[in-house]
C-alpha cells in the first residue's frame, strides 16, 4: 500500500482488515521503517553497480559482495564501500605513488622483517629525493588508511565511541554577552540557603548555567540535553569537546592520555588480525605497525566516528523532538469547538488599543472596530458604547480574549461592563496569519490587526478550521523547532494535520482550501479546484461528483472521498465515514437486517420515531454481536474489520470526534507574576508538552514549568496540550522569567 502512494489516514480506516487494526500513530511507525529500508535497498543498489564496473579490483571478492548483500544498516553499507570511495589525493595516495604499497602490504601481513623494511625505505628514498624521515611518515599513513578502512576494526571502535564517549560542555569566555542572559536569586520554598558566590556564579553564568563545567557519557544524554547543548554552541555561549572514558568492573573511570592511546592501538590491531610480535628483529615493523595504529585513530577514525555517532544521536533527538512536536499538535488540533455562538474578538493591547470583530454562527464577519480603555487620552465610556453597540448589533453570545499582552486587564474591564461570559484563547499563530497570503486574499487590505481579532473569534467557534492556515511550526507547541529539519518537520506535522482533519471530517461544500488541502488524498492544487467548482459551478449532491472535477482521478477519490461529507446531498451514506466503494456492502447489511435508509436518516432528525430509534438499537446490538458480525461476513462477502467500521459510522452519522473532549475557561487567575506566592495553588492550562516537563499557561504571561520530577503519576499518563490543570507555586524567578510548580493536591481538572 505504501508503494501505491496510499495515505495513512486511508490505511488506518479502509484498510483495517490488511493492517491488523493499527491506527495512524503505528502506521507512521511503519512507514518510517518503510522509508528506511527502500533507502538501504537504494544503496546496496548503487553499491552492487559501482562494484560490478570494478570486477578487475582485487578488492572485489564474493565475499565482499555477500557481506554488501547482507548489510541491514546503512553504516554497514558505509564501512564496506570505504576502500572504494573516490576522495581528493590523500597522504596515503602519495605513499601509494612514491611505491610504497607493496612494502605496506608485507608489513601489514606481518611477513617484513626489519631488514627487508631498512632496505626498502632507503631505495624509495633515494629514488624519490625523500628523507628517512619523510618516507618512514608515508609508510605510517598509508597503514594508517589500511587500519581505518577494516571493517571490523571500524564495528568495534564504533561501539567503544557509543559507550565510552562524553560530552563536556563549558561556557565560553569571550561569549556574546546578548547570548548569555544575567540570571538573579530565585525566590524558592525552603531550599539550601545559597552562598554570595553562588549567586555571584550563577549571575555570570545566564541562560546556559544548567551546561557550564557539566559532563554526561553519550549513553545516558537525554535528548532535550544534546539539543540544548548543540543551541549553545550554535548561539556561540558553550564550547563542547569529546573525551573518552574506560569502564573497569563496571565503574567508569578516567585515564590518562598515553594509556587510552597503548589500549585502542591494541584494540585496532587486534579486531584487524594483527597480533603483536615480540621477535626482535621485527622490532621495526611492529613499531611501524603500532604508529600506523594510533595515526588511523587520532587523525581518521576517532573524528570519522565521533561525527558518525554524534550525528546517530542528533538525528534521534530531532525526531524525538518532531514525535514531541506532533503529539502537542494532535492535541491542540483536537480541542473541542464552540459551535453555533456568535462570538466577540478581540486582540488586547494597551499603546495601540484593542481590536474588536464580531462574526457570525458561520464565522461570516459582521463588522470590526478599535477601541483604546486605558487610554488617558480616550474615554473609557466610549469603549464602553462601542463594546456594547457591537454586541447588540451582532446579538453577540460569547466573548473570545487573545491571551497576550493586557489579556487579564481586558478581562477584568469587560466583566465590569458586560455580562456576557468571556474565554481566554491562546494567539499562537494568529500574528502570522493575519500577516499571510491566505489572510490578503480572504480580507483583502483590512488591517493585520483586525484579521487577528477576527481569527481569535474563529479559533473559539472552530480551533482546527483557524489553525489550518497557520503553519504548524507557527503554533508554539514544538520543542527546538527552530533547530529541526524544516523538510522533516514539515512532513510529520503535515501527517499529523491530515490526520486530524480527516478524521473529524470535512464538509465538501463549506470548506475553505486551507482545509480541504489536508485531506487524505488531496494537495493544495486539487483542493484549490474542489473549492472553485464549488463556488462558481455548483455544490456537490453526492461523492461521485468529485470525479467532475479538474484533477481528482480515481486515485485521489479513492483516497479522499471517505472523508469529505457532502450534507443535504441525494445519498445519506456521503454524510457518513463509509467509503462509496463499500455502499453496495451498506445496502445488503441494510436489507438482511430489514432495516430502511429512511429509518436512520430520521435516527438523527429532532423528532425520532419510535422505528429509528429502533434501527439505531437494531445496529448497536448487532455491531457488539460477534455472531450477527461472522453472519454478515458471509452474506457481504466482507470481513469483520469493514464491518464494524460500517455499522460505527452509521451510528455516528455526524458525530465530531473533538465533541468527546473537555471545554474549560480560565479567568480566575492572577493578573501579573508579581501576584504569585509560593505555595499558592493555581489553575492553568498545559500549552507545550515536552521530554522534561509541561509548560503551564497560568495567565500571568510566562508559562510556568511543571518539571517530570514534580508531576504526579496521574498527570504523567494523563497531561497533554489544552489540559486544565491544578499547580502549586514553586519558584519565582521574576528577572530570568521563569515559574517552577508541582502537581497540586487538588482534583486535577476544571471544567464547565
Amino acid at each position: 500500500m505504501f508503494q501505491e502512494k496510499a495515505t495513512i489516514p486511508f490505511i488506518a480506516r479502509y484498510r483495517r482488515n490488511l493492517t491488523g487494526g493499527a491506527d495512524s500513530v503505528e502506521l507512521t511507525k511503519w512507514h518510517a521503517a518503510y522509508e528506511l529500508y527502500e533507502r538501504i535497498q537504494q544503496k546496496k543498489g548503487k553499491i552492487f553497480c559501482e562494484l560490478s564496473k570494478r570486477k578487475e579490483d582485487k578488492r572485489v571478492t564474493p565475499s565482499l559482495l555477500k557481506k554488501v548483500k547482507e548489510a541491514f544498516s546503512l553504516s554497514d553499507l558505509e564501512d564496506l564501500w570505504l576502500p572504494f570511495k573516490e576522495a581528493r589525493c590523500t597522504r596515503a595516495d602519495v605513499a601509494r605513488k612514491a611505491g610504497l604499497e607493496t612494502l605496506i602490504d608485507s608489513i601489514y601481513s606481518q611477513t617484513a622483517t626489519d631488514t627487508t623494511t631498512d632496505q626498502e625505505f632507503r631505495r624509495i628514498g633515494k629514488l624519490g629525493g625523500y628523507s628517512s624521515d619523510t618516507v618512514n611518515k608515508m609508510a605510517i599513513d598509508l597503514l594508517a588508511e589500511r587500519f581505518s578502512e577494516s571493517v571490523a576494526v571500524r564495528g568495534r571502535l564504533r561501539e567503544f565511541v557509543a559507550t565510552q564517549g562524553l560530552f563536556v560542555s563549558s561556557l565560553k569566555k569571550n561569549s556574546d554577552p546578548r547570548k548569555v542572559k544575567l540570571s538573579s536569586p530565585t525566590l524558592k520554598s525552603k531550599k539550601r540557603k545559597r552562598s554570595h558566590e553562588d549567586v555571584q556564579a550563577n549571575q555570570n553564568l545566564g541562560t546556559y548555567h544548567h551546561y557550564h563545567n557539566w559532563t554526561c557519557s553519550f549513553r545516558s544524554i537525554r535528548h532535550h540535553q544534546l539539543l540544548a547543548i548543540e543551541r549553545g554552541v550554535k548561539d556561540g555561549a558553550l564550547s563542547v569537546t569529546v573525551k573518552f572514558l574506560r569502564g573497569d568492573n563496571g565503574r567508569i573511570s578516567t585515564v590518562s592520555k598515553e594509556k587510552q592511546l597503548r589500549f585502542l592501538v591494541g584494540l585496532i590491531r587486534k579486531n584487524a588480525g594483527v597480533e603483536f610480535c615480540k621477535d626482535k628483529k621485527c622490532r621495526r615493523r611492529e613499531f611501524l605497525l603500532d604508529q600506523g595504529a594510533q595515526e588511523a585513530w587520532t587523525r581518521l577514525i576517532r573524528p570519522s566516528l565521533v561525527r558518525e555517532i554524534r550525528q546517530k544521536m542528533r538525528n534521534a533527538a530531532h525526531k524525538d523532538a518532531i514525535e514531541c512536536f506532533a503529539e502537542n499538535l494532535h492535541s491542540l488540533l483536537m480541542q473541542a469547538p464552540r459551535r453555533g455562538y456568535n462570538v466577540l474578538g478581540i486582540d488586547p493591547g494597551f499603546r495601540n488599543g484593542c481590536k474588536l470583530a464580531t462574526v457570525d454562527s458561520q464565522g461570516s464577519v459582521i463588522e470590526t472596530a478599535n477601541i483604546w480603555p486605558f487610554s488617558k487620552q480616550i474615554s473609557g465610556a466610549d469603549a464602553k458604547k462601542t463594546v456594547t453597540a457591537m454586541c447588540d448589533r451582532g446579538n453577540i453570545e460569547i466573548i473570545a480574549i487573545g491571551n497576550g499582552t493586557a489579556s487579564k486587564e481586558v478581562e477584568l474591564w469587560l466583566s465590569r461592563i458586560s455580562k456576557l461570559p468571556s474565554i481566554i484563547v491562546d494567539e499562537a499563530g494568529v500574528s502570522v496569519y493575519s500577516t499571510s497570503a491566505a489572510a490578503r486574499d480572504e480580507f483583502g487590505s483590512m488591517d493585520p490587526l483586525s484579521i487577528g481579532a477576527i481569527s481569535i473569534a474563529r479559533k473559539l467557534q472552530d480551533p482546527l478550521s483557524e489553525m489550518v492556515k497557520v503553519p504548524p511550526a507557527s503554533l508554539g507547541v514544538g520543542m527546538y523547532q527552530h533547530d529541526l529539519s524544516e523538510k522533516d518537520l514539515e512532513n510529520r506535522l503535515g501527517l499529523v494535520v491530515s490526520d486530524v482533519v480527516s478524521n473529524v471530517g470535512v464538509d465538501v461544500n463549506t470548506a475553505s482550501v486551507s482545509l480541504l488541502r489536508h485531506v487524505s488524498g488531496l494537495n493544495r492544487k486539487t483542493a484549490a479546484a474542489i473549492h472553485k467548482y464549488v463556488r462558481e459551478v455548483r455544490p456537490l449532491k453526492n461523492r461521485q461528483e468529485l470525479l467532475r472535477v479538474q484533477g481528482v482521478g480515481p486515485k485521489a477519490f479513492e483516497y479522499a472521498a471517505g472523508f469529505l461529507k457532502i450534507s443535504n446531498g441525494n445519498c445519506f451514506l456521503d454524510q457518513t465515514n463509509v467509503h462509496p466503494e463499500a455502499y453496495k456492502v451498506v445496502a445488503t447489511v441494510l436489507r438482511s437486517l430489514c432495516i430502511d435508509e429512511k429509518d436512520l436518516v430520521l435516527a438523527d432528525g429532532e423528532s425520532s420515531c419510535s422505528v429509528a430509534c429502533g434501527a439505531r438499537a437494531l445496529l448497536s446490538k448487532t455491531l457488539e454481536s460477534s455472531k450477527k458480525i461472522d453472519h454478515l461476513c458471509k452474506v457481504t462477502s466482507s470481513d469483520p474489520e469493514t464491518l464494524s467500521q460500517i455499522l460505527s459510522s452509521l451510528l455516528k452519522r455526524n458525530h465530531d470526534p473533538r465533541e468527546d473532549g473537555k471545554r474549560s475557561s480560565l479567568n480566575d487567575r492572577p493578573s501579573n507574576a508579581k501576584e504569585l506566592k509560593v505555595g499558592a495553588t493555581i489553575t492553568g492550562v498545559v500549552r507545550n508538552r515536552t521530554p522534561f516537563g509541561s509548560f503551564i499557561d497560568i495567565g500571568v504571561g510566562i508559562d510556568a514549568l511543571l518539571h517530570n520530577s514534580q508531576m504526579s503519576a496521574e498527570h504523567k499518563s494523563t497531561v497533554k496540550v489544552g489540559l486544565v490543570v491544578n499547580v502549586d507555586i514553586m519558584s519565582v524567578d521574576l528577572v530570568r522569567k521563569r515559574i517552577g510548580v508541582s502537581s497540586s493536591k487538588r482534583k486535577k481538572i476544571r471544567s464547565d
